[in-house]
């Protein structure tokens, strides 16, 4: 089973920086560049700063710089397990070295897929989706809870991270999953909260199940997004299968 990969990230209107790293297959995308792949196998990570803490651009650059050398061939739930532990000790490491990254956290997405099987994985509220002609299902995980805006040190507005990368223990912990692609379920979108919060999961639905190709889809989503008023940094990964 082949698959086509389009990853797109922009800084939104109101930050300075974008705090969002999008990787696909060992690269990390450049801003307001489409980045286009082709085969059998995927590495895709999308990694959120999280908000109203320092640095979160560099937090989560640690986290998609992380997942450059897997090799998709050799990932096991044990390994990709391994390797968020082992970022999670970078980006801890990096706060005690230098008090201008103090508090420095992340959200993490990623999917390894390899022919018709797949390994997805989260902390945080970046989100995966499942979809193909007949639903859309989103198969992370939102760590969040829900709180008044002046309880938000971590995140979107009304609500706060509960686990993130930076963080230790439990607040560290991935939402795994795994299985094999079926027939009519064998495309996967990744998106930062800059897409969701703005776009509704039948808008989205709609737009992924248009006959085009997925980078009109993506600048479709990114265009509907700041139609509907996102501000916030934008993230997409559209990976379809092209059997």
């Amino acid at each position: 089973m082949s698959f086509r990969v389009v990853g797109y990230t922009e800084k939104g209107d109101n930050n300075s920086v974008n705090e969002d790293h999008v990787l696909i297959n060992g690269t990390l995308l450049k801003d307001n560049r489409v980045a286009k792949v082709f085969g059998n196998t995927v590495v895709a990570v999308i990694s959120d700063g999280v908000g109203g803490l320092d640095k979160g651009e560099v937090a989560s650059k640690i986290v998609a710089d992380g997942f450059k050398d897997m090799d998709p061939g050799k990932a096991s739930i044990a390994r990709i397990n391994w390797t968020i532990n082992d970022i999670n000790q970078r980006i801890i490491k990096g706060e005690r070295c230098d008090n201008n990254k103090e508090q420095m956290a992340a959200t993490l997405a990623g999917i390894v897929i390899v022919d018709n099987a797949y390994i997805s994985f989260n902390i945080g509220d970046t989100r995966i989706y499942s979809y193909g002609d007949s639903a859309i299902r989103q198969i992370s995980e939102d760590h969040v809870v829900h709180a008044p805006r002046e309880k938000e040190p971590y995140a979107s507005p009304g609500s706060v991270i509960t686990r993130y990368m930076g963080g230790d223990g439990h607040g560290s912990m991935p939402y795994i999953i795994h299985g094999k692609i079926k027939d009519g379920m064998d495309s996967f979108l990744m998106c930062s909260d800059g897409i969701y919060r703005s776009v509704d999961r039948a808008d989205i639905w709609e737009i992924l199940c248009l006959e085009m190709g997925i980078d009109k889809k993506t600048a479709m989503l990114i265009d509907l997004a700041k139609r509907n008023g996102a501000t916030d940094d934008k993230s997409i990964v559209i990976i379809e299968s092209a059997a």
